[in-house]
């Protein structure tokens, strides 16, 4: 007996957005939204540019969402053709990151939700939520004022801090092998040695945190780590550049010199050949004069 297909319509909200989240358990979102879910808007802690997060107030957790998009693309879904064909993925971010920058621009001892305060965006207030005292410990100082706890900004603790996120990082992208080299791509059966290759996964997994920090402290994290500075690194190879051009002008200088010798040399050479035969006719000529040719013998006197 054949099973009879399911011929019912399959609608959907002509507004909905298709997300990917190892996360959430959902494929599609609209304005039907749980209520547990919730899109808001929040400074992006590097860039401080308006960015799209995920909130989750039943687990307590925050979530860049990344969007990706092509010209031209729409997604069947059901018996509906949603027009924007984006993909939207969604990424656990550490809350800290998202607090950090406000903790920095404030020198004083204040209370949380005086330090996170936004008059531009309102949802800020919500990172209170995502933090406890202890989490918080780690990026700053605490104070307790007669029951009043209020916190202040230490770069101490805040590069130990994320010194133990780069290590983390480097660590798993070493355990599944991935190639950090920035200049070339390599066999995965090249061998380098343990120096270079811890250094390459340090500055690799330094670059992916500090894809949310702002400039002054990536910069004051790579010392942290003892790495040299990308500004460094530069300024040697354009002087092992400037070396490799001045050797390469003293080779190109040698071989014009060796090459001016060589046509000196046949240009000699050449007018001795034409010195010696131009002599050979002289000799010749000078042992010709006075004499007759050999034919005159024959002729009728």
């Amino acid at each position: 007996m054949k099973k009879k297909h399911d011929t019912t319509n399959k609608t959907v909200p002509s507004n909905t957005m298709v997300f990917i989240s190892n996360e959430i358990n959902f494929s599609q979102i609209s304005k039907d939204t749980p209520s547990h879910l919730e899109i808001i808007k929040l400074r992006h802690p590097r860039t401080e540019k308006s960015t799209n997060f995920m909130y989750d107030s039943d687990k307590g957790t925050i979530q860049e969402i990344l969007k990706f998009s092509e010209m031209n693309r729409s997604w069947f879904i059901g018996d509906t053709v949603v027009s924007e064909g984006n993909v939207h993925l969604v990424t656990p971010v550490d809350p800290l990151f998202l607090i950090l920058p406000y903790l920095n621009k404030n020198k004083m001892f204040s209370t949380l939700d005086q330090l996170i305060h936004d008059d531009e965006y309102n949802d800020s207030a919500k990172l209170e939520c995502l933090v406890d005292e202890d989490q918080l410990s780690l990026i700053s100082y605490k104070k307790d004022c007669s029951g009043l706890i209020v916190w202040k900004y230490s770069e101490e603790k805040t590069l130990q801090w994320l010194k133990t996120k780069v290590i983390k990082v480097a660590n798993i992208l070493e355990q599944k092998n991935i190639n950090v080299n920035s200049e070339c791509a390599v066999s995965k059966t090249f061998v380098r040695t343990v120096k270079e290759s811890q250094e390459n996964y340090l500055r690799y997994a330094h670059g992916i945190i500090s894809e949310y920090l702002k400039d002054e402290i990536s910069e004051k994290l790579l010392v942290h780590l003892n790495l040299p500075s990308v500004k460094s690194i530069c300024t040697k190879k354009r002087k092992n550049n400037e070396l490799d051009s001045e050797e390469i002008k003293k080779l190109r200088k040698d071989y014009e010199k060796d090459k001016l010798n060589i046509d000196v040399l046949q240009a000699n050479t050449q007018t001795e050949k034409t010195t010696k035969k131009n002599s050979k006719h002289v000799a010749l000529a000078k042992a010709a004069a006075g004499t007759k040719n050999i034919s005159s013998f024959f002729k009728k006197k």
